[in-house]
């Protein structure tokens, strides 16, 4: 942005037309970027997006969706999805999200009441386990949803919806907005008020309801796995960072991955005071795929000082604790304090083909300790001193295997004499 800044002054971004001006495609691309970086300009970006969503109803969505059974490595069958139930969890959901957000508009709630409300009936399911997926626990899943959402609404534009309300300019719940044409002068255009708020969209609604078992048969009680195929543009930031509030309040711990260490901090920034306010940020991390690997290999602690101590004990009973400064990605989340088992950990993936990208598969990760003693420092001044002294690298090792330094060395780690002769 900074060097766009710069070549705006300069003039020199951008191709030149015949009179000396820049071409309308460039021009264009110049005020994309504009809108997209300056904070200023997101009440436009909003408008647009509200815009685009709202021409697509909520049956037409559901009606569009398509579920595969995966049942081999290249056979898929036909899904069974109940969109009755999926309609009618949406409209609880909308009936939720619309009362919170009137009640809020009108001074008879409070951010805080929302949040709490939402706490409050989560622990009032108890217990939540990926195999306890009761009806009972998915019938409230539209309303902690709708609670969740509004929200984010009202936290993220709720003060600009009131400010645009309140303007001078507006003229019957709306907003003329006068945008000038070149064939016949200007034209005006109404623009809702409602379009300056930044909510979900039925997709992500639907797809949260579908990948949270709602539609699943009443007696089936396991939450299963689900791979979801979501178009660019259609917000998947919103749906990861609201199945993981939902998730928090039932009491799970929630692990988002990304490929990308830039994305994985901008959605969470995202929803981070959301995370916050509903008591469930100790619950979420956000990473890259390869951070989730180091986290799952250190869970019960620094698995690289756990193998130094190791060393230095000789493999006594007990060495194998890991001293201070333990890895632990996330605490149990507070919500499930009260629970005799651990609470479970849920993976959401942006991006699935994060587990096909060339950091990660058919990669192994591999940790390293030094071995610090007097001892190591005396071998290796040895087998540098001596590195010219033989031809072939084995007599090299043979003359090293029987030096003092490596008896010394041996002499102190007795237990360790395969693992140093090797090294």
């Amino acid at each position: 942005l900074f060097k766009l800044g710069m070549e705006l002054q300069r003039g020199t971004v951008g191709t030149l037309g015949s009179e000396g001006k820049l071409t309308p495609e460039d021009q264009q691309r110049v005020g994309r970027v504009l809108v997209r970086e300056f904070k200023q300009f997101s009440d436009v970006l909003t408008s647009i997006w509200n815009e685009t969503v709202a021409k697509q109803n909520v049956e037409y969505t559901v009606n569009d969706i398509v579920s595969k059974s995966i049942t081999c490595d290249s056979c898929s069958d036909d899904a069974p999805m109940d969109t009755d139930l999926l309609l009618r969890g949406f409209r609880q959901y909308q009936k939720q999200y619309d009362a919170w957000f009137n009640q809020w508009y009108a001074g008879d709630a409070k951010l805080e009441d929302i949040a709490q409300k939402c706490m409050a009936d989560a622990a009032d399911l108890g217990l939540c386990r990926t195999n306890m997926w009761t009806w009972e626990l998915r019938e409230k899943i539209p309303c902690l949803l709708g609670g969740v959402f509004a929200y984010f609404t009202i936290f993220k534009s709720g003060e600009s919806y009131k400010i645009l309300e309140s303007s001078s300019q507006r003229s019957n719940g709306v907003i003329t907005d006068t945008r000038s044409c070149s064939t016949n002068g200007d034209t005006t255009s109404a623009i809702s008020t409602d379009q300056m708020l930044i909510k979900p969209h039925s997709i992500q609604v639907l797809s949260i309801l579908r990948m949270l078992g709602y539609d699943m048969p009443r007696e089936e009680e396991d939450l299963v796995n689900h791979l979801m195929q979501i178009r660019t543009g259609e917000g998947k930031s919103m749906i990861l960072g609201a199945c993981s509030v939902i998730l928090g309040l039932l009491g799970f711990n929630v692990r988002c991955i990304c490929y990308s260490k830039y994305l994985s901090n901008r959605d969470f920034v995202l929803f981070e005071e959301i995370f916050s306010a509903f008591g469930v940020k100790s619950c979420i991390v956000y990473s890259t795929i390869e951070d989730y690997c180091d986290d799952t290999f250190c869970a019960k602690g620094d698995i690289i000082e756990m193998t130094r101590n190791l060393l230095l004990r000789n493999g006594e009973e007990g060495s194998s604790q890991a001293s201070s400064g333990c890895l632990v990605p996330h605490s149990d989340c507070s919500l499930d304090n009260t629970n005799i088992l651990p609470s479970q950990e849920i993976l959401l993936v942006d991006e699935v083909d994060v587990f096909y990208g060339k950091k990660f598969y058919g990669k192994t990760l591999n940790y390293m300790t030094r071995l610090r003693a007097p001892e190591v420092k005396t071998m290796l001044q040895s087998i540098w001193e001596s590195r010219f002294r033989f031809q072939k690298s084995e007599d090299h090792k043979q003359a090293i295997l029987k030096s003092a330094s490596y008896t010394e060395l041996c002499n102190k780690y007795p237990a360790w004499k395969k693992l140093l002769e090797h090294e």
